[in-house]
């Protein structure tokens, strides 16, 4: 009874809430490689305190969901879809795996009643670290359950049935006989490529499926990829008739079927009776019995027909250790490929305590009925069939003599982690396997990896210290002026130049303030407001690392401003970052704001400190360029004369300068009269401003009285003259500055004589009078003898070689002019100079003109007699000769350099200017 109590304890688990709420199956993908035991089928196993059920896959991997995954409640964990190797408790309402910190391969952060379906991101530990990965995650829809009759069972296993499941699902069935109803022609259910499980749900063997002696009971046609499980389920009266063989199962085409505690009985057909096996399938059995079949052809086969694969174990299903009871031997026909050839039933089969697992031979019946206790590095806490190595974060460093130590493995201490995800038992059998979180991270006990300090937050120890990085609160919040953008901060940004940041624990630079108008910020990582510019310095803009200086001509008074002010009038700033304008020094003035210097009072202006506008000297003072006051004239020339100053605003005094002098009286320069001259007014010794010096005898002044000059030879004059007196005729004044003028009719000078004309300048201008010569002995004047011709020939070219030969010896003379002696260089010079005159001008120049219109005659005369001839008139003729010369100027434009002296004339008197130019 207890043994039955345990088979139906099993099924039970593995069937558990089998009902119309339980969640459907799942299959996972898109794992990373170090992850890829997360992937696979996954069957809803129980419900949590959550209300949300938990998923397992073959490879004891679980999902859960928990609310919060380290119990505290904090925000930092909440309300995860959780991928785990550690079976989560259906009891706790938080940290459902009990290790009180946020530990595992992977998760999703989301609240759905079921792990996301579709492609969602979620972070898995792959490698040594976490990842954002993208997991696929689809629900398989199963059938109804608990199916409690035969239509239901029908369309959920068969190929043609209506609702046929999903493969992976599991078809749960109600305890009770299932009898044909709605069948296929020689079977009860005909199931092709299906895998999954056909379980009963209600207890071993209470689950009845009849075939009622006329049909066979199961045709398994090929299993797909995978296994067909059946489980505590009677196969009974099945009947193939013919040559139909498997009146309780028949298999083909490599299909794959496993029986635990199953029974065929009362089956008939033509060969194995019971079952049987063709076309590569093969067939596993577990404590199952065979009891009255029967096979038609007598071959033996009553309960197996094997032509393919059968193992029949005798030892107790994976999960349960010791040996079935061992019953009758059975009918079969073929090889066996494991085991003995027995009928078995449930016998003393068992599960092995915690810290136990079967032996590596389990199936073999000599040791199947012991349990060994695991060895180091391993754990065994739940029914399976064999002690595993410890999970990831874990460790187990004791030997296998006590089974009590094996039940679980040690976790690594908080600020520790395993990554190694039970696959190398050297990775698991110490505590030194546990390795310190590296700087930035932090990590629970149990941890297979460790996790990353979160955003504005920063961890600097390298993991000399675990216990610095047991939890979140590890991490250290960026203080203020820092911020940290990435997870596993080892260190915190300093917010630049030009910013700040008051809080602390900041994840982004843009969290960073920037620095308002009129402050600065010129270092990093500040904490608080930005420094207010200086006076003299502004910010006009934010974030302004260095606040700017006022540009020249401008100030800023106070400090924190935008903007600088330009100077007023009457100041100015001539250099940059000035806080204050200066006012303008005396001298110097400015009109408009802004001002970078100040403008220097031009002169004949004055003005005091702070000025806007220089004000104009009053009339007989003057001043200098950038003057603070005016100057008299005589004051500001050290006393000099010959200064004055009209009107207002005077820059310097008035020069009267040479030929004028000053009049003070009226602030007026005067010319000096005529026969007074000035040089002009410089100092005490030479008072020239105030009178006009007069010209001494011998002297004139110039045009503009600056100075008396010497009267020239040939003149005269007294005292305060404007200008010289010329000799008389008869007078000659031979030196400069002559006082009076010489007579010619002297004895000292030539007796007798006179001058041509006045102003002679020396003594040689003293000559005789017509009809009269100079005897040089006697140094007189003396008449002319007779037979001496005076009158003179005519000025002609020619009359240059007529002579006049006087009588008694007295020479030849130029008979034109008796003062040039035929004899003499001067009259031979002439000769020469006439004899080249008659050849050029009166002869070479007329022959010039002739040869060269001779040249261009028949361009000159286009034939004006022959049109005066051909046209009959002499008007028309010349009309005619007058346009075709005209013709010929425009095609040899080179004719019209002669035209000065052809135009004039008729095309056929071409030549006539020469006759006109012959001066002969």
């Amino acid at each position: 009874m207890l043994r039955i109590l345990q088979f139906t304890l099993l099924i039970l688990l593995l069937a558990k809430s089998a009902n119309a709420d339980k969640p459907h199956p799942i299959i996972v993908s898109g794992m990373c490689s170090s992850a890829s035991v997360y992937d696979g089928f996954y069957q809803a196993m129980y419900e949590t305190a959550t209300g949300r059920w938990y998923y397992k896959n073959n490879n004891e991997m679980f999902f859960y969901f928990d609310p919060s995954c380290n119990g505290s409640g904090a925000s930092f964990g909440q309300n995860r879809w959780i991928a785990n190797n550690v079976e989560p408790s259906t009891t706790a309402v938080n940290d459902l795996d009990g290790d009180g910190i946020c530990s595992f391969p992977g998760y999703i952060t989301s609240t759905s009643m079921a792990p996301p379906t579709g492609t969602n991101t979620w972070r898995i530990y792959c490698d040594t670290s976490l990842a954002d990965v993208p997991i696929t995650i689809t629900a398989i829809t199963p059938t109804d359950r608990p199916i409690d009759n035969q239509q239901q069972l029908y369309d959920t296993v068969s190929k043609d049935g209506a609702t046929k499941m999903t493969n992976g699902d599991q078809a749960l069935i109600a305890a009770g006989t299932f009898l044909c109803g709605t069948c296929a022609s020689s079977v009860m259910f005909y199931s092709s490529n299906l895998f999954g499980g056909i379980i009963c749900a209600e207890g071993i063997l209470t689950c009845i499926l009849d075939g009622q002696g006329t049909r066979g009971i199961l045709f398994v046609d090929g299993t797909d990829v995978s296994n067909l499980a059946i489980k505590g389920i009677r196969f009974h009266h099945g009947t193939r008739t013919g040559s139909n063989s498997g009146g309780g199962i028949y298999m083909r085409n490599g299909a794959k079927v496993t029986l635990e505690f199953c029974a065929l009985t009362s089956c008939t057909a033509y060969q194995g009776g019971a079952i049987a096996i063709f076309s590569d399938a093969t067939l596993t059995t577990y404590t199952t019995s065979f009891t009255s079949n029967t096979a038609t052809n007598n071959d033996g086969s009553n309960d197996i027909f094997n032509a393919a694969n059968l193992a029949i174990f005798d030892a107790c299903p994976e999960g349960f250790v010791g040996l079935p009871d061992e019953g009758e031997q059975l009918q079969t026909a073929g090889s066996l490929a494991y085991g003995s050839l027995n009928s078995y039933t449930s016998g003393s089969c068992s599960v092995c305590p915690l810290g136990k697992d079967r032996p590596t031979d389990w199936y073999d019946p000599t040791s199947a009925s012991t349990c060994n206790t695991c060895d180091i590095a391993k754990f065994r806490s739940k029914a399976v069939a064999d002690c595993s190595i410890c999970d990831a974060g874990k460790y187990n460093d004791h030997d296998n003599s006590d089974a009590s130590l094996h039940t679980e493995c040690v976790a690594c201490a908080a600020g520790k982690h395993l990554q190694d995800q039970g696959t190398t038992i050297t990775l698991h059998d110490s505590e030194d396997d546990c390795t310190s979180c590296p700087a930035g991270k932090y990590s629970a006990a149990a941890a297979p990896s460790c996790t990353n300090c979160p955003k504005g937050t920063y961890l600097a120890d390298n993991g000399s210290d675990p216990t610095l990085h047991n939890d979140a609160s590890d991490c250290t919040s960026c203080p203020a002026g820092k911020y940290s953008e990435q997870v596993g901060g080892t260190s915190c940004t300093d917010c630049g130049q030009g910013k700040y940041i008051e809080t602390t624990g900041s994840i982004s630079e843009t969290q960073c303030d920037t620095c308002p108008l009129g402050k600065h910020n010129d270092v990093e990582g500040l904490a608080t407001d930005c420094f207010s510019c200086l006076s003299g310095k502004v910010a006009p803009s934010p974030g302004q690392v260095d606040c700017t200086d006022c540009p020249t001509g401008t100030h800023a008074p106070s400090e924190g401003l935008t903007s600088c002010s330009q100077c007023d009038v009457g100041k100015h700033s001539g250099v940059t970052g000035s806080a204050a304008c200066s006012d303008c020094t005396a001298g110097k003035f400015t009109s408009y704001t802004g001002a970078v210097v100040c403008t220097l009072c031009a002169g004949g202006k004055h003005s005091g400190q702070g000025a806007a506008a220089c004000s104009n000297c009053d009339e007989g003072t003057f001043s200098s360029p950038g003057s603070t006051s005016c100057e008299t004239c005589s004051d500001g020339y050290d006393g000099a004369h010959g200064y004055i100053a009209k009107g207002e605003g005077n820059n310097n005094c008035a020069y009267c300068g040479i030929g004028k002098y000053a009049d003070t009286s009226v602030q007026e320069c005067k010319l000096c009269v005529q026969g007074k001259y000035s040089v002009g007014g410089v100092n005490d010794s030479d008072p020239g401003s105030a009178t006009c010096l007069t010209c001494e005898p011998g002297k004139f002044t110039n045009a503009d009285q600056t100075e008396c000059l010497f009267c020239p030879a040939g003149k005269i004059s007294g005292v305060a003259s404007s200008e010289c007196t010329v000799c008389e005729i008869g007078k000659f004044a031979d030196k400069e500055g002559s006082v009076e003028c010489n007579f010619c009719n002297d004895e000292d000078v030539l007796k007798g004589s006179t001058t041509a004309g006045n102003s002679t300048a020396s003594k040689s201008g003293c000559i005789c009078d017509k009809g009269e010569y100079e005897n040089h002995e006697t140094a007189t004047c003396e008449k002319v003898m007779e037979g001496v011709r005076e009158d003179k020939a005519g000025m002609n070219i020619f009359s240059n070689f007529a002579c006049h030969d006087f009588d008694g010896g007295y020479g030849s003379y130029l008979k034109v002019d008796y003062s040039i002696d035929c004899d003499g260089t001067e009259h031979k010079v002439f000769n020469i100079y006439a004899l080249v005159c008659i050849v050029v001008y009166p002869i070479g120049i007329p022959l010039m003109y002739f040869l060269l219109l001779r040249r261009e005659r028949k361009l000159l005369d286009p034939g004006h007699r022959h049109f005066t001839f051909q046209l009959g008139s002499e008007e028309k003729g010349l009309e005619k000769a007058l346009q075709e010369r005209a013709k010929i100027e425009e095609k040899h434009p080179e004719v019209l350099r002669l035209a000065f002296l052809y135009r004039n004339y008729e095309p056929m008197s071409y030549n006539f200017e020469v006759f006109e130019t012959n001066p002969l």
